[in-house]
């Protein structure tokens, strides 16, 4: 019969073209720069020339606060106009990552800890944190809202360029408290947030605004306290989250403690769409926020979800409302990890990765999302990278993601603009191949990477993973 070969081409085509494939379209690929803005000219004009002829469309840039305003209200953005200007040359787009976070070698500027009283977060056995101004501090947001005011003023004439517009939300630039620091080892509890004495007074006035009288909480949350001054975070430790989150005075504590992230979330998210999408040069790019993915101990039968508690996380769906009301992009990071459900991880990271999507899909939330960990073969193997890249273009297949961002420049390129071996699987995976990409000889023998051809189907199992790295 003469209809066998329309069964061959329609297979073919089935393979090549899924209809998830066709519903869903590719996601803008991003990398993030380098963590250190200063390395010399000649090395960022290298990197941003090899990272545009890899196929990467645009790069996501960390603007860090103690760099641009090292004294309070003077700034100095000389450096970012410069690399703005280097990645436009080499025609890539750029994402600012907008300030407000800090990390090791680029911390927060040190005038700010003078500023007000009781500025960082403390942990419940006491232990301070530098990362992010405390949520519990709301005088900070008018100190990041300058910044962006600034940013505007000095960035409006690269508007084409800028698609995208990250807005600091807390630790690493993601909106969650700084639970997993200092002492922490993966994949631990880690501690809540809520030790100083800004925090305790806030949560004693939280509760005093919800019940009036001490003898309605007493009633409600099972205490016998004689005032709300007796009222206090959990201090019990790690018990807390194994036995007493989920007592009625657990759930009022998560119900205040991500009530208060989900605020300050709120609060940094209106205040830049004020600065940046109204008035005189306004931007045209989307603006965006990140959420962590918190994924270990989310089955752990001692623990359950404790990972995500101690960092704020208590109900996706009220934080995906307030990304909602203020029309911003979330991006989610572990996209590369499989489920991992047995000891030490207890991780649940392909599904929480989905149940993510499926909440901005109902919110109406655009989607984005980056790698947790990096793709280095120093300590991962070729095997391993592939498989999460696999998984990756999984997450692309099943839902609606908009952007994706590889964790980093740096396993990708040489400071000498040569390609890292690494650089071969993100061609592969992620680059487009329109892209002529040029890979030194001895790195092609050495990989011995096939000419890809044919569909080149995405999918695959994931291998190991390791905690957050994104900084």
């Amino acid at each position: 019969m003469r209809v066998a070969p329309m069964k061959t081409l329609a297979a073919i085509l089935c393979l090549c073209f899924s209809t998830s494939a066709l519903a869903q379209p590719q996601p803008h690929k991003y990398v993030m720069d380098s963590l250190n803005p200063f390395a010399s000219r000649e090395v960022k004009k290298l990197r941003y020339e090899a990272l545009k002829n890899l196929g990467v469309e645009g790069i996501t840039m960390d603007i860090w606060w103690g760099v641009v305003e090292p004294e309070e209200g003077k700034f100095n953005w000389d450096i970012y106009k410069e690399n703005f200007k280097l990645a436009k040359e080499a025609g890539l787009k750029v994402i600012p990552i907008e300030p407000g976070h800090s990390e090791e070698r680029q911390p927060l500027p040190g005038w700010i800890w003078n500023k007000f009283k009781d500025m960082k977060f403390k942990d419940s056995e006491g232990v301070e944190n530098r990362e992010f101004i405390s949520y519990f501090v709301p005088e900070a947001h008018e100190l990041r809202k300058k910044v962006l005011q600034s940013f505007k003023e000095n960035f409006y004439e690269y508007d084409s360029i800028i698609p995208m517009i990250y807005i600091g939300l807390g630790p690493s630039g993601e909106a969650r408290y700084p639970s997993f620091s200092s002492y922490w080892n993966y994949p631990a509890v880690g501690r809540h947030q809520a030790g100083s004495d800004r925090a305790i007074s806030n949560f004693q006035k939280y509760a005093r605004d919800q019940f009036g009288i001490i003898e309605k909480l007493n009633g409600a949350l099972g205490l016998k306290l004689q005032s709300f001054e007796e009222l206090t975070p959990p201090t019990d430790g790690l018990r807390f989250f194994k036995d007493g989150v989920n007592s009625a005075y657990g759930r009022f504590f998560m119900d205040w403690y991500q009530g208060v992230l989900d605020s300050s979330v709120d609060q940094d998210q209106r205040n830049a769409n004020e600065v940046l999408k109204t008035g005189e040069n306004p931007f045209h790019g989307v603006l965006a926020g990140k959420i962590a993915g918190i994924y270990w101990l989310a089955t752990d039968k001692v623990f359950s979800h404790g990972a995500e508690r101690a960092a704020g996380y208590y109900n996706y769906d009220r934080l995906m409302k307030v990304f909602a009301k203020n029309n911003f992009e979330l991006t989610f990071t572990a996209f590369e990890m499989d489920n991992k459900d047995y000891y030490p991880d207890f991780s649940r990271a392909a599904d929480l990765v989905r149940e993510i999507a499926e909440l901005g899909k109902k919110n109406n939330v655009r989607i984005s999302g980056e790698n947790a960990d990096a793709f280095d073969l120093s300590y991962r193997s070729w095997a391993a990278i592939e498989n999460a890249y696999r998984n990756i273009n999984r997450v692309f297949e099943n839902n609606d993601i908009t952007a994706f961002t590889f964790l980093r420049a740096d396993f990708l390129v040489n400071d000498d603009g040569s390609l890292r071996p690494e650089a071969a699987l993100y061609r592969q995976h992620l680059g487009d191949a329109s892209q002529t990409v040029k890979v030194e000889e001895e790195e092609e023998a050495l990989l011995g990477m096939p000419e890809l051809k044919g569909c080149n189907e995405k999918l695959g199992e994931t291998g190991r993973h390791r905690p957050p790295v994104h900084n």
